[in-house]
């Protein structure tokens, strides 16, 4: 009797194949939820010892928007005993960004452990953390938190603090409720603060804004409902109630983030106006790394200043100008060192994110010298023409005068990924100088002048390493090398 075996090997090996593919897919998705769910950060977990909180979501129906909505509570440990014993809480209420959702702020931002910890630490005052949903239902949810064309989302807030109020044992009462928010929601926050002091006298921006104009949900606005839901514009309204209603605000931003210096402007306007302000820049991006790094601050303040009734002193940690452009060079040699690192590591890099990549780096003999990042406007050069110019920007961090001369080493046809038929001489590509008084950002234009006629081609994947020279601030030589990644 002859047995075929092929039939059953065959189907084990489609079903082995499809389990593979099973777990690979799987895989795939379990790292893309966790990340949209934790943007890279560990899950948050209470310390050994500390109490965890509670988190609960509540439905209810908004008389804004006519439907049925939902928030979450965060219930601090110990709650159901503080209750029991007839206690109430002040309410901190926390508006997310767009794109965001409220559990962003729990799972990312780590609200709830950072409050469980400094409840432990004795170092804030229970409270009740209430997260509504503005989203609108699309990815992006602009909704600016207002009332407009798209819907009653500054009045769906007072909706949520009422449902609150009946549900909940809260301390009813402007003094002791707080409103908070990143990006989007850190706008909204001092937007409806100041169009309803009667309802909340404590406000937080984390890198918000405070000036609207005809874009997203207010593109068909006329200018009186744009002056309204500008705090920028709408604080000269206001400013005669600051004096006999308080309000203390906490307002910070990244020192990269390019709208500090305005928010810088209009934290010392409203401290003028007679807020109570404590605004600062501090290091970092417009970011979750940012908002997660001062949560603490977050909730320490909003716990301080909960019950206030009188106008305290202000406190503005502000930034010069030159603190901010030297905390952007570093940034920004901090992202091309991490970039060229990342692009060196994968030999087939995704062409949008490895661009042709300059980035000075120090040599072993060098000591202490200045970080250098050079970036090519064009992203995309793969040859060389004689007689051209590339235009770009050198960073650095600190002072000094640079000599950058790009060479192209000897080299026989195609090594490294060069063509230049046969010479083997070492071949200037390009020069340029730039000098920094202070560190920052300067355009620095190279000058494309090749020994020869050939154009120098590049093939992609590949590297090069140029040579560059400098001086620090004290005349002495500077060594650096600079390596220039051509993108797949």
């Amino acid at each position: 009797m002859t047995v075929n075996v092929r039939a059953p090997l065959r189907l084990l090996s489609g079903l082995a194949a499809i389990a593979i593919l099973a777990i690979g897919l799987y895989g795939t998705f379990s790292y893309v939820d966790a990340y949209n769910k934790y943007r890279g950060f560990a899950p948050p977990k209470d310390p050994k010892g500390v109490p965890p909180g509670h988190v609960e979501q509540v439905g209810f129906y908004s008389e804004a928007l006519h439907r049925q909505r939902s928030y979450l509570v965060y219930e601090p440990p110990g709650y159901q005993q503080l209750v029991a014993g007839g206690g109430r809480l002040p309410v901190l209420y926390l508006l997310h960004g767009a794109p965001g959702l409220p559990i962003s702020l729990l799972q990312i931002g780590d609200t709830g452990v950072q409050l469980d910890i400094l409840l432990h630490q004795h170092l804030v005052r229970p409270m009740l953390l209430v997260i509504p949903d503005g989203s609108s239902g699309g990815f992006y949810s602009d909704t600016e938190w207002a009332d407009s064309a798209k819907g009653r989302y500054e009045t769906l807030i007072l909706d949520v603090i009422h449902d609150v109020d009946r549900r909940f044992p809260t301390l009813p009462s402007r003094l002791d409720r707080a409103v908070a928010g990143y990006s989007q929601g850190g706008y909204a926050s001092v937007n409806f603060a100041f169009h309803h002091l009667g309802e909340v006298s404590i406000a937080e921006s984390w890198s918000g804004y405070f000036t609207q104009t005809n874009n997203g949900v207010f593109s068909d606005a006329a200018s009186p409902q744009l002056a309204y839901n500008s705090p920028a514009v709408y604080l000269d309204e206001i400013a005669p109630r600051l004096h006999h209603t308080p309000l203390s605000v906490f307002i910070y931003s990244g020192e990269v983030d390019p709208g500090t210096p305005v928010v810088q402007a209009f934290a010392a306007r409203l401290a003028g106006a007679g807020a109570n302000v404590i605004a600062a820049a501090y290091p970092g991006a417009h970011d979750w790394r940012l908002w997660r790094n001062h949560i603490d601050d977050s909730l320490r303040f909003a716990s301080r200043y909960f019950g206030v009734t009188k106008r305290g002193p202000s406190i503005l940690h502000l930034a010069s100008e030159q603190q901010l452009a030297a905390a952007r060079a570093q940034y920004a040699a901090a992202r091309a060192r991490a970039q060229l690192a990342y692009c060196r590591r994968h030999g087939v890099a995704s062409r949008a994110y490895c661009p042709v990549v300059l980035g000075l780096v120090p040599t072993p003999n060098s000591n202490e010298p200045a970080m250098l990042t050079l970036t090519l406007a064009a992203p995309d050069v793969t040859a060389l023409q004689p007689g051209g110019t590339l235009h770009g920007t050198l960073a650095s961090d600190r002072a000094g005068a640079f000599i950058l001369t790009a060479t192209l080493p000897a080299a026989r046809r195609h090594n490294r990924g060069f063509r230049h038929g046969r010479e083997r001489r070492r071949i200037v590509v390009a020069s340029g100088s730039a000098n920094f008084a202070t560190a920052g950002v300067t355009p620095l234009d190279l000058i494309l002048t090749p020994q020869g006629r050939r154009t120098l081609r590049a093939r992609r994947g590949t590297n090069l390493v140029i040579s560059a020279t400098g001086a620090r601030p004290d005349g002495s030589p500077l060594a650096l090398e600079l390596t220039v990644f051509i993108g797949r």
